[in-house]
């Protein structure tokens, strides 16, 4: 069998940033809605950076990566905690396409 490991290439290097700082440096927008499908009831909350996706963790792709909670707030903090260390991308397929590697986001 053989493994792979991804390291997250920024570990150690950012300083640690608050959310707000981030988004601000940066000019991002966060989206946070509700869902309305009874179904979701403990993920009723929805929390993304406008526009964006990750580089997944295998080389070569992108996923969509969002926050869910009961609540706005654990909602957001569900994004932060999967952000943390990923590298950021907006507009992927186009020629303004713009990278951000993220910090750890306390």
């Amino acid at each position: 069998m053989r493994i792979v490991l991804f390291p997250v290439k920024n570990r150690g290097r950012l300083k640690p940033m608050k959310l707000e700082a981030f988004a601000k440096k940066h000019g991002l927008v966060m989206h946070v809605y509700e869902r309305t499908d009874p179904q979701f009831s403990n993920f009723r909350w929805h929390a993304a950076f406008m526009g964006s996706e990750c580089k997944s963790i295998s080389p070569g792709g992108l996923e969509s990566t969002h926050g869910n909670g009961a609540t706005p707030k654990r909602a957001i903090v569900d994004y932060k905690r999967k952000l943390s260390g990923r590298t950021l991308v907006f507009d992927a397929m186009s020629s303004a396409r713009r990278e951000i590697v993220v910090p750890t986001l306390k």
